[in-house]
């Protein structure tokens, strides 16, 4: 289990449930007027791992002030970790209504990074554990948007665009439109 450690550290209500069975986890928008309430990311292996930020409070630290306008301790609605192709890929996922504003999601965005750095300096001082050096990093928004019909076929992975990031420049975003308020499913190749 490579990411047994990491499990140790968080806490166990942040942990987003792996579906061993389908290989897939759900990720969910606690906000109750979002258009936008669900993504099922599938085709992962059974070693991978989430976590959420608490439904209450999308704080990342509790030592850190939640409500700075830098939106420091802002973080994403979930990250997976996941062993592919013999790395380490850590992608930042955030789900958004139909208006979309970089200030509204790159800060959560880049602050939950700034959060894992933090995890992977935990896991390198206390269990000597590497699985968070050298990995690559993945951004990605998904949100309630118009698919254009040739898209849509079933198996298409085309569906999406990368970006780079408005306020941060040096990272780049890949920007998912999903058709439906619940039951979307995305395989890991179109995301990785």
């Amino acid at each position: 289990m490579p990411f047994k450690n990491l499990k140790n550290i968080v806490a166990k209500n942040t942990l987003i449930e792996l579906d061993i069975a389908n290989l897939q986890i759900t990720i969910k928008e606690p906000d109750k007027v979002s258009k936008l309430k669900e993504v099922i990311v599938d085709g992962l292996n059974s070693s991978s791992c989430g976590i959420k930020f608490q439904k209450t409070k999308k704080q990342s630290n509790q030592f850190l002030n939640g409500h700075n306008k830098e939106g420091i301790n802002m973080g994403c609605d979930s990250i997976l970790f996941l062993r592919h192709n013999n790395r380490t890929l850590i992608i930042f996922m955030e789900l958004k209504s139909e208006k979309l504003k970089p200030k509204d999601y790159e800060k959560q965005l880049v602050s939950s990074w700034c959060f894992v750095k933090y995890l992977e300096k935990l896991l390198h001082e206390f269990y000597k554990d590497t699985i968070l050096e050298n990995v690559e990093y993945k951004y990605v928004l998904f949100y309630k948007g118009f698919i254009p019909k040739s898209v849509m076929r079933p198996g298409s992975l085309t569906n999406h665009s990368v970006e780079r990031m408005r306020n941060y420049p040096d990272r780049d975003l890949i920007k998912i439109p999903l058709g439906q308020e619940t039951g979307n499913y995305k395989h890991i190749n179109s995301i990785i």
